[in-house]
């Protein structure tokens, strides 16, 4: 009976060890981070703009349950996307260019990261390339750590211009660039 409570003792010491340096190198990241994402897409501009600037119709983003809107008259442009596993986070669309240049960011202060993404537009002579750019802070320091070493900063960026392309039938080749964190 001793052996197995050292056992068992040894084994959350070592549990509670790995925590403690998985939260250590996760605090020494830097809480900010840049990344970008681009994609072609055969497709006109004024098509995909419209298709982003539409946040109310998620039906070609699969990570999207719904996209719940505020009451006509609200003040500002915001809006909540709830995720497949019930997670839901507030958005606001800072500032918006027809066609060429959009800002969103994440309007929900409660939320263990924070940031905007910025949609640029620009017509190719076969299409459209879209870029996002990603100024994101992420204050937990588990979170950091997964998305530093395990996902990469541009995963999210990298999905969303996938199913952009698959929505309209397009298999885009996405390139995307993880700034080191300074």
């Amino acid at each position: 009976m001793k052996k197995a409570f050292r056992w068992i003792g040894t084994v959350v010491g070592l549990l509670v060890f790995v925590a403690l340096v998985l939260i250590g190198v996760g605090t020494s990241l830097p809480v900010e981070h840049h990344s970008t994402c681009s994609t072609d897409l055969k497709t006109p501009v004024h098509q995909l703009w419209t298709t982003v600037y539409d946040v109310g119709d998620s039906s070609w983003r699969p990570e999207i349950t719904r996209v719940e809107q505020p009451a006509p008259g609200a003040a500002s442009d915001t809006w909540v996307e709830v995720d497949r596993y019930g997670h839901s986070i507030k958005f606001e669309r800072v500032s918006a260019e027809p066609d060429h240049r959009l800002e969103i960011r994440i309007a929900d202060q409660t939320a263990p990261f924070g940031g905007t993404w910025t949609y640029e537009f620009s017509p190719q002579p076969a299409g459209t390339r879209v870029s996002i750019a990603e100024d994101g802070q992420i204050y937990n320091p588990v979170f950091r750590l997964v998305s530093r070493y395990v996902m990469g900063y541009s995963a999210p960026m990298r999905a969303y211009l996938t199913d952009l392309g698959k929505h309209f039938g397009q298999s885009p080749a996405v390139d995307c660039t993880d700034m080191p964190p300074q």
